[in-house]
């Protein structure tokens, strides 16, 4: 049985209440705070920061030892805010959760197994490592 959706745990009662802010450390709280000024500025810059991103995976897949991954990954995040401030780390993280998340849902479909069952994996591997360290 798969989890209930976190995004719709939601109160979307805020939408409508102006003093309300999304609370940023909740990604789940997706309320709308987006405005149309901020999504053109952060259009402007996707293609050029995704287009790195791209590079970065090109350099980072099949790394060895894979513990080089962080440290090709903070190259790249520190590159980018020193070009284009928290917008363009934002959009970094923007473009990185969405295609991660396409390719849990694939590798979810190939393996015939739940979406949760694949992140549980993951899990367990971050824990793995953790105490290895």
């Amino acid at each position: 049985m798969e989890s209930p959706d976190p995004l719709d745990s939601a109160d979307s009662s805020h939408s409508s209440d102006a003093s309300y802010s999304a609370d940023p450390a909740d990604p789940a709280d997706l309320s709308d705070s987006w405005d149309e000024e901020e999504d053109r500025r952060l259009a402007l810059i996707t293609p050029e920061i995704s287009r790195r991103t791209i590079g970065l995976l090109r350099q980072l897949v099949g790394l060895e030892p894979p513990e080089r991954v962080p440290e090709g990954a903070m190259v790249l995040a520190d590159a980018v805010l020193a070009e284009h401030g928290p917008d363009g780390l934002r959009v970094l993280v923007m473009t990185l959760s969405s295609w991660a998340t396409a390719q849990i849902e694939n590798v979810a479909e190939l393996s015939r197994r739940s979406h949760e069952a694949v992140l549980d994996s993951m899990e367990i591997a971050c824990l793995e490592a953790q105490e290895g360290d």
